[in-house]
């Protein structure tokens, strides 16, 4: 966690030899705690505030917050406040109007308590807010890494001759698993919101209605108000990679807006360690330094991500209820592996971020939907939910090849290797006399109905001469 300086320390500055056991089980449950996405209380918004003025130098005055309860709010409400901007109070107002499902309702709720004297359209300007959003989030980030890049590199220069090489290596290895998982969970940020390369399941991932039913509940003067908002500041940022060109202006505006991660897991590793040894050891370290490691820290503990932007800071809670795997993945089989404070959920099997209704109602899903799905990994799952051999069965499987041993059959997959399943039949007889036939997965390279058999004995196709099977 902390780098050795160039050149050798001088071992008799060395402050820090090793840790007790009281400390490094302290260090291992503050690991841990970073590693859990979810906080069941809320977050502590004047320490937010505060860690935010200590980050950027500013009076509380300038430090304007925008408070949300889950990405799917940050992504929606900054879309309403950049609609605010160009078409002011009366355009949001008709939208909330006609937007009635509950979590839209919400999102306007928190929009217009956050800023209920209605200045917005005074007090920011296109340029002032909608650009840096715009922007590809490698430009919106650059600022908030380069103050932790030099802020850790300052730290690792201040601290690694007062600390032992047993204590770094230690330090390292209680912080890697941290590291890992924490890395797996803010890393679905973007993912949680929008798909990667913008496929057109964004809807299906936190908020279904995010984008799919806006144009069924608008009219049509205020779809075109928002066209042409979007047909004037489109090209401030490059098309986002993958992003489907058909999709509606509407779907595209939306697509638009994303989160931020603000604490790379490398980062926080560092920066969690610096804190502690600070605290618990007579270190020299200067005081303002220590008070950005501070702030940092903090807003980690508190907030899940946070879009920066010249005036306004969008922040959004941390979920209040998280579901994890053994490999610290999202999954959670029978419920939400993540449940924000406005309602909104995420769905995940070890990992893979699903559709609400693969998880909430399997009996739902369909062949169609399964056919659709453009994610490998995603439409993996949907199969095993909905049964492999009903969807061989259901889908019209073709049949390749039959013989005394089996019939094998042969379903394309987008974007993924063939789904190949050989039927045989038992050759004993149930106590009714009917005979069961059992399916049973192949690899894909299998031709014939012999060879998809003998693979399941482990044999080559010439090897397999059962004299009965059984």
């Amino acid at each position: 966690m902390i780098d050795e300086p160039q050149g050798s320390a001088d071992k008799s500055a060395i402050v820090v030899e090793q840790f007790t056991a009281d400390q490094e089980a302290e260090l291992s449950s503050l690991a841990a705690h970073f590693k859990r996405p979810a906080r069941p209380r809320a977050a502590d918004r004047e320490a937010v505030k505060q860690a935010i003025r200590t980050i950027e130098n500013k009076s509380d005055a300038e430090t304007k917050l925008l408070w949300c309860q889950s990405p799917w709010q940050v992504v929606t409400l900054t879309a309403m406040i950049t609609l605010w901007i160009h078409g002011g109070y009366e355009l949001t107002d008709k939208l909330r109007s006609q937007l009635k499902d509950d979590q839209w309702q919400h999102m306007f709720n928190c929009l217009y308590e956050q800023l209920s004297d209605q200045s917005l359209s005074t007090e920011l300007a296109i340029d002032d807010f909608v650009k840096p959003n715009l922007l590809v989030a490698t430009d919106r980030l650059s600022s908030p890494a380069i103050r932790q890049a030099e802020l850790i590199e300052k730290m690792d220069s201040t601290l690694a001759p007062q600390v032992s090489l047993i204590v770094k290596l230690r330090l390292r290895e209680i912080f890697a698993q941290q590291q890992e998982a924490t890395g797996r969970i803010r890393g679905m940020q973007q993912i949680l919101v929008r798909t990667p390369f913008g496929l057109s399941t964004t809807r299906n991932l936190l908020n279904e209605r995010i984008s799919a039913t806006i144009e069924e509940q608008v009219d049509e003067t205020t779809r075109r108000r928002i066209e042409d908002f979007w047909g004037q500041h489109e090209t401030v940022s490059p098309p986002i990679l993958g992003l489907n060109q058909q999709n509606t202006i509407i779907d595209r505006f939306f697509n638009s807006f994303g989160t931020q991660s603000f604490t790379p897991p490398a980062v926080l590793g560092k920066l969690l360690a610096t804190q502690f040894i600070a605290r618990r050891f007579p270190v020299s370290i200067d005081s303002s330094d220590l008070a950005l490691v501070n702030a940092w820290v903090d807003l980690a503990d508190n907030v899940f991500n946070l879009s920066w932007s010249q005036r306004i800071h969008v922040v959004c809670d941390s979920p209040m209820e998280a579901h994890l795997d053994n490999n610290d993945m999202l999954h959670n089989e029978n419920g939400p592996a993540l449940r924000f404070r406005d309602g909104s959920e995420v769905f995940a099997i070890h990992g893979v971020v699903l559709p609400h209704n693969v998880i909430r109602d399997a009996a739902t899903i369909s062949v169609e939907q399964i056919d659709k799905e453009p994610n490998a990994e995603v439409r993996r799952i949907l199969i095993q939910r909905y049964g492999e051999i009903r969807y061989l069965q259901d889908s019209d499987a073709t049949e390749i090849d039959s013989d005394e041993y089996g019939t094998l059959y042969k379903k394309p997959l987008l974007g993924d290797e063939p789904m190949v399943i050989v039927k045989v039949k038992n050759s004993t007889p149930e106590p009714d006399g009917t005979f069961k036939h059992y399916y049973l997965r192949v690899p894909p390279y299998v031709t014939t109905a012999r060879a998809a058999v003998a693979w399941t004995f482990d044999m080559k196709p010439e090897e397999y001469k059962p004299f009965k099977q059984t």
